[in-house]
């Protein structure tokens, strides 16, 4: 497939997927397993990753941003997806959803295929070698409307300036943006 036809397949799959985006929302992990939804930033060579991890019902039990530096929009994401899985290996839950609202950087972890920079495979390699050691993580795809959380965080830590463990009691109001969930949940630990 060229070029042009291949960015015009993804102009349409993207529009199909923002017009169903519109009306799903983010849902809870099933009793046991925990999500951790990933974002990222990207301006001029920086990035900013933001992740959030989720309890059974919805409450926030862990967030943190980092910075990266990166050559394009798809490394950012992928960078910010391997940051929530450093953070799902620490807290050593077996069952995890990772999900982020990139759907070309699932599909490169997922074994799939797509153009990209060359600075995309490494940071892809690392993280299908973390899965061997977590066989039970489950990469998904989720659209921006299931993914506000970790978009919010990710932008509130660029505009700030701050990378790395955001405490519970200081999230921003705008990371708070799934509805009817408990905002935060300080029993999971």
């Amino acid at each position: 497939m060229d070029k042009q036809a291949m960015a015009v397949w993804k102009s349409k799959l993207q529009t199909l997927i923002e017009r169903k985006a519109k009306n799903i929302s983010w849902k809870p992990p099933e009793e046991g397993w925990i999500k951790i939804n990933s974002d990222s930033t990207y301006k001029l060579g920086v990035a900013c990753a933001g992740v959030v991890v989720k309890y059974k019902n919805g409450s926030i039990i862990y967030a943190s941003t980092a910075q990266h530096h990166c050559l394009d929009p798809l490394s950012a994401e992928c960078l910010a997806i391997l940051h929530a899985c450093h953070i799902a290996s620490k807290l050593k839950n077996v069952k995890t959803i990772l999900e982020s609202d990139c759907l070309e950087a699932i599909t490169l972890i997922s074994g799939g295929s797509a153009n990209t920079f060359w600075t995309t495979g490494p940071v892809v390699d690392v993280i299908k070698k973390m899965w061997t050691a977590w066989p039970s993580w489950i990469f998904m795809f989720n659209p921006r409307s299931c993914n506000r959380s970790a978009h919010a965080l990710a932008h509130w830590g660029a505009n700030c300036n701050f990378y790395g463990v955001v405490a519970l009691d200081s999230i921003p109001a705008t990371v708070f943006c799934d509805k009817w969930y408990p905002l935060l949940n300080f029993s999971y630990y």
